[in-house]
């Protein structure tokens, strides 16, 4: 429940274009690396980056992420206890599940039109 809490508030549900083919894709950001070592650790899944802060005024920024299979494992774990990004969780897991279908992964239209939605879903601002 914690995790899908992390998820639903400092992170990303995202289906994006990787080699021409839909990609699933669960981050978290943070500023504090300990937390997203924890995920990592307890997820053992995924991995962790650092984004130098660019501005001496900022904190030193990281993320974790994890891709594909690993997201959709990942994902069926906390989608009960999602709240916010359920939609995107949704739509991500059937965009995986379509994935192993032999003719849909060769359909680029569906594809396509998952990345869009994913887009479209998690969009900010007005």
């Amino acid at each position: 429940a914690y995790i899908a809490g992390l998820v639903d508030g400092e992170g990303s549900v995202m289906i994006i274009n990787h080699r021409g083919v839909a990609h699933i894709r669960l981050t978290v950001a943070n500023t504090h690396f300990g937390v997203l070592e924890w995920l990592a650790s307890v997820t053992q899944v995924g991995n962790v980056n650092t984004k130098d802060r660019g501005n001496e005024r900022h904190k030193v920024s990281h993320w974790w992420q994890c891709n594909a299979e690993a997201g959709e494992t990942l994902l069926k774990q906390i989608r009960p206890y999602m709240i916010i990004k359920q939609e995107q969780a949704d739509l991500a897991l059937a965009t995986q599940e379509g994935l192993r279908d032999p003719a849909k992964k060769a359909d680029r239209a569906w594809q396509l039109e998952s990345i869009e939605r994913s887009k479209a879903l998690n969009r900010t601002g007005k």
